[in-house]
């Protein structure tokens, strides 16, 4: 979706990130890395999947 902001375009990504074209900058949001080892460290599971999913996420976000 575009918007604008203070005149400056903005494209919002479904994948809980903005791209702000003026800058040539994505800002990427809710990230989380290394939470998962963290969590698992800790002794609560996590499943392996939940890690290339947010590999994932982000390579295909840094390919656009």
């Amino acid at each position: 979706m575009k918007t604008n902001l203070a005149g400056n375009d903005l494209l919002l990504l479904t994948e809980k990130a903005v791209w702000l074209e003026y800058e040539k900058t994505l800002l990427i949001a809710d990230v989380h890395l290394g939470k998962i080892e963290h969590f698992r460290k800790a002794g609560i599971g996590i499943p392996y999947l939940a890690t290339s999913v947010t590999q994932d996420r982000l390579e295909s976000l840094l390919k656009k």
